[in-house]
């Protein structure tokens, strides 16, 4: 890649990315209203490095109720390669049970959060990998800080890339899903 300064360079082949470095790393926003919704669509194109620690790419809020997290890996060791969970009274999580992508691993990560139904589904690369329907109080999304490559409040560093992040406070549509699916995989650099 070409560098003739910090503002003149190549992107044409070369991705830009977030670079985390699974250790102090992480960037995050004002607080976000999303309390007038129960349902969520979070897209990441990501790539985890390591699956030696657990790893956050993105938190929208801590452990507290109406929040979600993605996970890349779920489980030091990489037995539990990722997660993308909901919380209201008790966790919801949607955890691959299979060693799916270990580290290094580039992909891209839908999760869908539907607390009234009660939903939580992982998808990796378009495909469904996880799910679960396990109770939930019913609750909406909360009002909470998004934080990038940590988990808000500033623990589980992700050891890792993020191409590219959007959040959807709604159901979407499985065409717009494809859609942003592929959109996300061409920030990587990559087709679907």
């Amino acid at each position: 890649q070409r560098i003739a300064a910090a503002t003149d360079y190549d992107t044409v082949g070369f991705p830009v990315y977030l670079a985390f470095d699974g250790s102090d790393d992480s960037l995050y926003t004002s607080s976000i209203d999303f309390s007038a919704t129960d349902k969520m669509t979070v897209f990441a194109g990501a790539t985890k490095l390591s699956d030696a620690a657990i790893g956050m790419i993105a938190s929208f809020g801590a452990t507290s109720s109406g929040t979600w997290e993605l996970l890349a890996p779920r489980a030091a060791g990489g037995s539990q390669p990722y997660s993308f969970a909901q919380r209201t009274n008790v966790a919801q999580e949607a955890i691959p049970v299979f060693g799916v992508g270990p580290a290094p691993d580039t992909a891209v990560f839908t999760g869908t959060a539907d607390i009234g139904a009660p939903l939580v589904t992982l998808r990796r690369n378009g495909v469904e990998v996880a799910s679960n329907s396990g109770a939930l109080t019913a609750a909406n999304f909360g009002t909470y800080v998004l934080t990038l490559g940590q988990r808000t409040g500033g623990s589980l560093p992700l050891n890792g890339r993020l191409y590219s992040l959007i959040v959807r406070g709604a159901t979407t549509s499985a065409a717009l899903i494809q859609q942003a699916e592929r959109w996300v995989a061409g920030k990587q650099g990559r087709a679907l």
